[in-house]
């Protein structure tokens, strides 16, 4: 499995690297033409783009997050089903170990990525994980969320 996503991280960052595209063709590539959402956050460096399909109106299990540099488009952030990496490795995996995961609910909230994840076709769903974008290394991190505060 660790193959697989790195082998996928690896021809990502190639084909964003080598082509100059611009966002909208990048997400057609990415997503195969599917359909997607766009949505835009900007921070004080850098316009982050966040790109996620969606089904039943509601579920992803597909988010590209990405910005351009001098015409070239570079991904920090990927999640594929249950995957959830940056440039640098895996940073979550299996949020649901014991049930079998369906999908994410994605929240965008002052710059701040939160992907809830369910299970058992969506009827079953646990804490959301919280994604923080660290403006040093320009990628996103987890931040725990403490269960009491909301």
């Amino acid at each position: 499995m660790k193959k697989r996503s790195i082998c996928i991280l690896v021809g990502i960052l190639l084909f964003a690297r080598m082509y100059s595209l611009d966002v909208n063709t990048f997400c057609k590539h990415y997503f195969n033409e599917d359909s997607y959402t766009l949505y835009e956050i900007d921070y004080e460096d850098t316009l982050v783009y966040v790109a996620y399909s969606t089904f039943e109106t509601v579920f992803t299990r597909r988010i590209v997050a990405f910005y351009q540099e001098e015409q070239k488009i570079i991904p920090i952030l990927y999640v594929d089903g249950y995957l959830i990496e940056n440039n640098e490795s895996i940073i979550a995996n299996n949020p649901m170990p014991n049930n079998s995961f369906y999908a994410w609910k994605l929240k965008i909230s002052n710059g701040i990525l939160y992907l809830t994840p369910y299970s058992n076709n969506g009827k079953n769903v646990t804490d959301p994980i919280k994604l923080k974008r660290n403006p040093e290394t320009k990628t996103y991190e987890i931040r725990r969320i403490d269960p009491s505060m909301y």
